[in-house]
C-alpha cells in the first residue's frame, strides 16, 4: 500500500468504528469502552460492534505469518490490511466486508452462521 492508500484506509477505518468501540492499551488488561475519537488512541481496540461486523480480523500468532499470507494463501483475495511484528513475523490481517453483517435477534440466521463459517475455514488456511 502506498502512504495515500494507508491513510485513505485509516480514515475509512476510524469512520467505521462503532460510537464506543472497546479497547484498551495492555493485553490481559480489561476493556473500556470509549468514543472513538478517544478509543482509536488505545494500543487494542475491537474495530466491529456487538451488532454488525464489517471486518474479518486473523491473528497469526505464529513465525513466517507474512509470507504465508502472500504467497502460500492461493484462492482467498489479499486482505486489505496487514500489520505486523518484524522481529517475530506475527501478524494481523483484516479484511474488510463490502456490506455489514448485522448480528441482532432480527437478523437472518443463515447469513451470520455463513459468516463465521468463512472467518472459520479462513483461519485454518
Amino acid at each position: 500500500m502506498t502512504e495515500i492508500d494507508v491513510s485513505s484506509f485509516r480514515e475509512q477505518f476510524a469512520n467505521k468504528l462503532p460510537r464506543k468501540p472497546w479497547c484498551t492499551n495492555e493485553k490481559g488488561q480489561p476493556l473500556l469502552v470509549r468514543p472513538k475519537e478517544l478509543a482509536i488512541s488505545y494500543s487494542y481496540i475491537q474495530p466491529n460492534s456487538p451488532f454488525y461486523q464489517n471486518y474479518f480480523i486473523l491473528d497469526l500468532d505464529y513465525e513466517a505469518a507474512i509470507a504465508d499470507i502472500l504467497f502460500e494463501r492461493s484462492g482467498i483475495p489479499l486482505p486489505n490490511l496487514v500489520t505486523s511484528n518484524f522481529h517475530n513475523g506475527k501478524a494481523h490481517i483484516i479484511f474488510e466486508l463490502e456490506t455489514p453483517i448485522y448480528k441482532t435477534d432480527a437478523s437472518r440466521q443463515n447469513v451470520i452462521a455463513f459468516a463465521h463459517a468463512i472467518l472459520k475455514r479462513l483461519q485454518q488456511l
